[in-house]
């Protein structure tokens, strides 16, 4: 996995899907489809439509509800990937 800088940004996104996306050191774009499924937020990085596996973890759909598919941009979070992780 790829080393996480101490003052990395950090961001948090929920997919159509519900599906709930922890981002690191990329902001994510939304990515808009007619199908749910290809609906979600990617990594802007140029190079792929999806980002790469270690800049970005799933969380369990229960966390952070306030976060929805409908926000205009994704939240940026004050708090370590670490301290994020452990609330799981």
């Amino acid at each position: 996995m790829k080393t996480i800088r101490q003052n990395a940004k950090i961001y948090i996104a929920r997919n159509r899907d519900d599906s709930l996306y922890l981002f690191i050191d990329k902001k994510p774009i939304k990515h808009l489809s007619y199908y749910v499924s290809e609906s979600y937020w990617i990594c802007d990085n140029g190079v792929s439509y999806r980002c790469i596996s270690d800049l970005m973890v799933e969380l369990p759909k229960k966390m952070f509800p306030k976060i929805k598919w409908e926000d205009k941009e994704p939240t940026e979070i004050k708090m370590s990937v670490v301290d994020i992780l452990k609330k799981n």
